[in-house]
């Protein structure tokens, strides 16, 4: 039962929660031990949230998960775990959460409760409204910033915000472009079948072009209070347009229906993601 009840709360999206601790590494704290309990708690706080969330979605999306080819086999969709303890387990989690954030500054509580019912109202309405549903999804990665800063109580750049936000969007829209050219029109959402591929692609380019411009001027403007000598962050723009580059061209190209695989497994994201990484990391934690 216990491995089952993991399994509903999706272990391998747990990563997005590591940007909660971007307020840290970006505003220079990063070398105060005194802020790393605190983003700690605020990464496992938010990773409850988060999967108790799942766990009231895959509730909600039982039928249609059913008779997909791929989510029929998790474990609410399935049968092999019970809704009632899903439901119960979601309670637990979020109770758990909500406890915890009290630990944190209160500007954190009101963003974790703010996150948990926008997701609770899109789980059960909102996920059936065609680009609502895409700027909801997107801005759940914004919040996730917002929690970091507001845990260790910095500001966070406007630019960055923007930008992850740019960015997560293009991902999103690339799952509903793969969603509507690879599966049969009986299995997806039906708020699938509301877009067109048109559609899709027009705002992947622009959400694209926004992430590069954004991060671009995040680079020039971003950290001005924090960083004096921003030559490491200037160069990392070169290896982080090619990686959005070559992710929308796979969009348009082939597909990108599972981002996460293809972010870790394409030979030339995982190149220009590692050259990118070092030289943010020189960028944040040498330039200083």
């Amino acid at each position: 039962m216990s491995a089952l009840l993991l399994s509903a709360t999706r272990p391998r999206q747990w990563s997005k929660n590591f940007l909660v601790f971007i307020a840290g590494l970006t505003s220079g704290d990063a070398f105060e031990l005194g802020v790393w309990p605190k983003l700690l708690l605020a990464f496992w706080l938010y990773t409850f949230a988060s999967a108790s969330m799942y766990l009231v979605n895959d509730v909600r999306d039982k039928k249609v998960d059913a008779s997909h080819p791929k989510k029929k086999f998790r474990a609410i969709a399935s049968g092999q775990l019970s809704s009632r303890t899903a439901l119960f387990a979601a309670a637990a989690l979020s109770s758990i959460s909500i406890v915890g954030v009290v630990a944190l500054p209160k500007k954190a509580f009101f963003i974790l409760a703010a996150y948990l019912l926008i997701t609770v109202i899109y789980s059960l309405k909102l996920k059936s409204i065609r680009i609502i549903e895409i700027v909801i999804v997107s801005s759940g990665f914004v919040l996730r910033i917002w929690f970091g800063a507001a845990a260790i109580n910095v500001p966070m750049s406007v630019w960055l915000c923007v930008s992850i936000y740019a960015g997560s969007a293009m991902i999103v829209i690339a799952k509903r472009h793969a969603e509507l050219r690879m599966h049969d029109p009986k299995i997806v959402r039906e708020v699938i079948l509301k877009y067109s591929r048109r559609i899709l692609q027009v705002s992947g380019l622009f959400a694209s072009l926004c992430l590069t411009t954004t991060y671009v001027l995040w680079t020039l403007f971003g950290q001005q209070d924090t960083l004096t000598d921003r030559l490491f962050l200037y160069i990392s723009c070169i290896p982080f347009v090619v990686g959005v580059a070559k992710f929308y061209s796979q969009d348009q190209i082939h597909g990108v229906e599972e981002p996460e695989e293809f972010l870790l497994t394409d030979r030339t994201m995982q190149i220009s993601g590692s050259i990118f990484l070092l030289l943010l990391a020189l960028g944040i934690f040498v330039n200083r």
